[in-house]
């Protein structure tokens, strides 16, 4: 007995017709895009502490925003064979600080920015954060202008 191409299509088990779920198979190698959906998906359910997978790049990400505040403290945790970063977030007056970041780079599309144009931008972006990529790491675009380099813009956070 032939079964219709809805019914294949509604078994996502089946790959007869490429309809196989993909979902257990994605890897955050944008890490970028992990941490900030995360913060937005914890910081929308309005919960206070949230769990991410550690990697190093993960880690310098999430220091960062603790440096400019962004985020409220972090912890490590060691769970059998796997580390994770325990991450606890800001609420003010019962509205999430974090839910204000805008990605600007992607792996398909890089935007770099020189000093120049970074002096430029940072007069009219007065209450907002840069986050760069550049030959010292990650860092904030008022450590980009005291060091007197471009970047990689990855993310624009607004307070």
């Amino acid at each position: 007995m032939e079964t219709s191409l809805i019914g294949k299509a509604l078994d996502f088990g089946s790959s007869d017709y490429g309809f196989e779920s993909h979902v257990s198979k994605i890897l955050y190698n944008y890490f970028y895009n992990y941490v900030i959906n995360h913060l937005h998906i914890h910081s929308s359910k309005k919960n206070l502490k949230l769990k991410l997978t550690y990697t190093k790049k993960n880690f310098n990400l999430i220091n960062i925003f603790k440096k400019i505040s962004l985020i409220k403290n972090f912890f490590l945790i060691k769970n059998k064979n796997f580390i994770y970063i325990k991450i606890f977030l800001y609420f003010y007056k019962k509205k999430p600080i974090c839910k204000n970041i805008k990605l600007l780079s992607t792996p398909s599309k890089s935007f770099f920015i020189s000093i120049k144009a970074l002096k430029l931008l940072h007069n009219r972006t007065q209450n907002s954060f840069l986050l760069l990529s550049t030959t010292r790491g990650i860092i904030t675009h008022a450590d980009a202008l005291r060091l007197k380099i471009g970047g990689q813009l990855l993310m624009l956070i607004t307070i």
